[in-house]
């Protein structure tokens, strides 16, 4: 008769039970899905903050063209010069303006005076107008326009056919709202304050930090991070200087 002992010893050479190998196996099936669940989340928390951040260097690039033209709208050659007509001297500056009475479809409108030559509009476009003692009158539209339901921050200008271009990707997030509003209360002859609001929203994704003071541009309604978006609000203040400010042409 084999001993305690001796039965014991065979027991473990002879390796693992059927089902104590059916539970290990089990127990590394879980840890491999549980590490797959684990990196696919990574890949998309990369891919949602990647998008966010494209879409948020999109509008800040379209920022600075807006910040550089409204700094030289308003600056026009002097007076004295013959060649100046009213219509051209009351045509520079900056507004915001509706199409179709439409005010979701708010353009800011900048128009100024250069001697650059080739002179481009927002678009890259040669501006080939007639030019008045060297001078050349460079007009940028900047407008939202929806392209396939998706909003889009674009220009158009004077210096091809009118063709309005997007700058902003609608593949990589939507625009939730904006608004941007001219100060109406200085004085013609004092500088005003332009205030450029958008707010930006990409898929969700609970794990992607967004911008927690996101809030509508067009209610203030502070806008919080859900199972649906993420928000991101981009704001800034640009001073306009008075329209028809002489300078040496």
């Amino acid at each position: 008769m084999m001993s305690p002992k001796r039965a014991h010893s065979l027991h473990l050479q002879a390796g693992f039970t059927l089902l104590e190998l059916l539970f290990a196996m089990a127990i590394v099936l879980v840890v491999v899905v549980a590490a797959q669940r684990y990196a696919a989340g990574v890949l998309t928390d990369r891919e949602h903050l990647s998008a966010q951040q494209d879409q948020t260097s999109q509008i800040n690039v379209v920022l600075s063209n807006m910040q550089n033209d409204v700094a030289r709208a308003g600056f026009i050659p002097v007076a004295s010069v013959s060649q100046w007509t009213e219509g051209q001297l009351s045509n520079v500056g900056v507004d915001v303006r509706c199409l179709n009475n439409n005010c979701t479809s708010k353009e800011l409108r900048t128009a100024y005076w250069t001697r650059e030559n080739p002179a481009y509009d927002c678009v890259h476009n040669k501006v080939e107008t007639t030019r008045t003692a060297g001078w050349v009158e460079v007009e940028n539209v900047y407008r939202f326009q929806k392209t396939d339901g998706v909003w889009v921050l674009g220009c158009d200008g004077n210096g091809g056919g009118g063709d309005w271009e997007g700058f902003t990707n609608p593949t990589e997030g939507d625009i939730e709202n904006f608004n941007w509003t001219l100060d109406s209360n200085a004085a013609d002859s004092g500088a005003k304050l332009l205030h450029f609001c958008v707010t930006t929203r990409t898929a969700k994704n609970n794990q992607v930090a967004g911008n927690m003071q996101a809030h509508s541009c067009s209610t203030g309604k502070a806008l919080v991070n859900d199972n649906t978006w993420v928000y991101q609000t981009i704001e800034l203040d640009m001073l306009v200087r008075p329209s028809q400010i002489g300078v040496l042409p």
